[in-house]
């Protein structure tokens, strides 16, 4: 099959999963592109696209003939909604059948983002204009791309500064778990 990652930057999961025959295609920036490949340098199997994710064309170098995986991990994120609605129905369009997996953070972490929030005394977090509470994940997917597939929240864990004690508290509690960061997969017709 074919993995298509979104927006990876110098994410190195391609050559950590490598089966010795997947193929590989990262969509990203061309700045982002040009300092991956001072790193990476891209092969047959491993290609590199110098483009937005925003921008439909990088539909055009995936081979459609083999099983096609999206991955848009730290990505979605980052864009506004109308822009994450737009990349998710272009995608459903453009590759029916592919298969998704994307990362979100819920809304109260977006908004804090919007207005500075500072990790560390020096580290202020990247605005992050999209946050979507998880029981609105399926629901707003399956408005955004009519006849998509099962939307499936996979189990994620919690950062390693949380005590390993409030993760089923957190995940057990309804009102605590619709806060938390949510990992998708999802599949388009």
């Amino acid at each position: 099959g074919q993995v298509v990652s979104l927006g990876e930057g110098l994410e190195t999961q391609s050559r950590r999963v490598d089966n010795g025959t997947m193929r590989w295609l990262s969509v990203d920036l061309p700045e982002a592109i040009a300092l991956r490949e001072r790193f990476l340098a891209p092969t047959p199997r491993f290609r590199h696209l110098a483009m937005s994710a925003l921008d439909p064309g990088w539909m055009a170098g995936v081979d459609r003939a083999t099983p096609v995986f999206v991955v848009a991990q730290g990505l979605l994120m980052y864009l506004a909604p109308e822009a994450v609605r737009g990349l998710l129905a272009g995608i459903a369009a453009g590759l029916p059948g592919a298969s998704l997996v994307f990362d979100t953070v819920p809304p109260w972490l977006s908004r804090m983002t919007l207005r500075g929030l500072q990790q560390t005394p020096r580290y202020r977090l990247p605005p992050m204009p999209w946050g979507i509470a998880r029981d609105e994940i399926g629901p707003t997917l399956r408005r955004w791309c009519p006849g998509i597939g099962p939307v499936e929240l996979l189990p994620y864990a919690l950062p390693r500064s949380v005590p390993g004690f409030l993760g089923p508290v957190l995940q057990g509690a309804p009102l605590l778990r619709n806060q938390l960061p949510s990992l998708v997969r999802t599949r388009f017709g």
